[in-house]
């Protein structure tokens, strides 16, 4: 029984030993598979063994070496340089950036400059345009309100019938001086010429200023006229006292509200290309054949109707005295009248002019050089009015507004433009009823 247990017991430890050194070497065979080849330690018979724990710590050291060595940059890894070498690459492919010349900073300054030059430009033709469209909007209706039902033709419907039945009328310098009449004077009851002057009256009271009507032969110049406290209130006001760049047809502020009692009444308007608008069509006269056809110049007032004859046209400086108001004397003024005369480009014989003669000048710029200007000019050669009306012939005394340059040489050399006896601007200031623009309110039209 003894001796069977002892076999016993040492058969038990026989399977123990078997099985501790099973698991012993599947431990070991764990630890070398998770254990880099490279650190395992060959023994003499060719067994693989782990490593003791100081070469496990030494080996963590060098490991803590290398890292160090890497971040410090003195021993990189083929990491890092392949990360410089794509750096490297990027950037070659990148452009590099030139430094800019002075040409090219000057082209860049000419471009934006280019580019806000068409955009100011371009607002400044916009403006232009609707501030044209709207003028001619509010001409157009008043010269359908003020020529209502009227047939102009041949400039003689307004007469009275009582006249259309007589032969016509020879106007015209020339026949003038045949009868031996500076100018005819016709009277007429047509319910056309009344209707001008009560047309006139309501257009006064939408603005005193309001001076007559002018309407030029040939041209689509027909347009109220006004006469300011200066020259410059309505450059950019219209009749009706609204802002707009197309301004209003004005008389000179220095001419006398009586027709008659300017030697020279002078009107400037503007020359809008655009849409052919104010003086613009004075431009028409600058063609030969169409001077040789067309050849009245109409002023309506309250008190007649002034027509004119064609007998100048020119380019002119605004240096030039072509648009004097007052003169010395009936002799100056005749010199005068004859100096404006062979200045025209084109030739039309009117007679001789005399102490009585009566001018109007159309003045406008050209558009071009700052100092420009087209004079047009005609001589007065009827009035027709109504039989109640009194209109006071010349008698001398609108000569007595003496000009100081009156007796000058008469070309462009540079000369007061309008001068005038400060005496007589004082009288005029003193009699002009003050009124004050800037406050007055524009009213519509009715």
């Amino acid at each position: 029984m003894e001796n069977n247990r002892k076999d016993f017991i040492e058969e038990n430890d026989n399977v123990e030993e078997k099985t501790g050194s099973a698991e012993e070497n599947n431990s070991l065979e764990q630890s070398a598979e998770k254990t880099d080849p490279a650190e395992m330690i060959q023994s003499e018979n060719g067994e693989a063994e782990e490593p003791n724990d100081e070469i496990s710590s030494s080996g963590d050291d060098a490991e803590k070496v290398n890292i160090e060595e890497d971040s410090s940059g003195c021993a990189p890894s083929e990491d890092t340089d392949e990360v410089e070498e794509e750096k490297a690459e990027e950037s070659e492919k990148k452009p590099k950036k030139k430094k800019r010349s002075t040409f090219d900073i000057i082209r860049t300054v000419l471009i934006f400059l280019f580019i806000a030059v068409f955009i100011v430009s371009t607002f400044m033709i916009a403006r232009t345009v609707i501030a044209g469209k709207k003028a001619q909007k509010e001409y157009s209706d008043m010269n359908d309100d003020f020529f209502d039902g009227v047939d102009r033709k041949d400039g003689m419907s307004y007469l009275d019938p009582a006249v259309l039945d007589k032969p016509t009328p020879k106007f015209g310098s020339a026949a003038n001086k045949a009868s031996g009449v500076e100018y005819t004077v016709l009277e007429t009851n047509s319910p056309f010429y009344l209707q001008y002057k009560e047309k006139l009256l309501e257009f006064k009271e939408i603005n005193p200023d309001i001076y007559g009507w002018i309407q030029v032969d040939g041209t689509n110049i027909s347009y109220p006229c006004v006469k300011g406290k200066d020259n410059d209130f309505y450059l950019d006001r219209t009749a009706t006292l609204e802002h707009n760049v197309n301004g209003a047809i004005f008389a000179d502020f220095r001419c006398d509200d009586k027709v008659l009692e300017n030697p020279n009444l002078v009107f400037y308007g503007h020359n809008m290309i655009y849409p052919n608008a104010m003086f613009n069509e004075i431009t028409k006269f600058l063609d030969q054949n169409f001077f040789s056809i067309n050849r009245y110049v109409t002023i309506y007032t309250t008190e007649g109707i002034y027509r004119y004859e064609v007998f100048a046209v020119y380019q002119t400086t605004s240096t030039f005295r072509y648009c004097q108001i007052g003169f010395m004397n009936a002799e100056s003024f005749v010199k005068w009248c004859n100096e404006m005369s062979a200045k025209s480009i084109f030739l039309r014989d009117t007679g001789d002019f005399t102490e009585s003669s009566r001018v109007v000048t159309l003045s406008t710029c050209t558009n071009g050089n700052i100092d420009d200007r087209y004079a047009l000019q005609a001589r007065l050669v009827s009035i027709e009015k109504a039989p109640d009306v009194v209109i006071e012939l010349p008698d001398g005394d609108e000569f007595d507004k003496k000009d100081p340059n009156a007796d000058a040489p008469l070309d462009d050399s540079e000369l007061p433009l309008q001068s005038m006896d400060p005496e007589d601007t004082a009288i005029y200031e003193e009699s002009k009823e003050a009124q004050s623009y800037e406050t007055q309110e524009p009213i519509g039209l009715p």
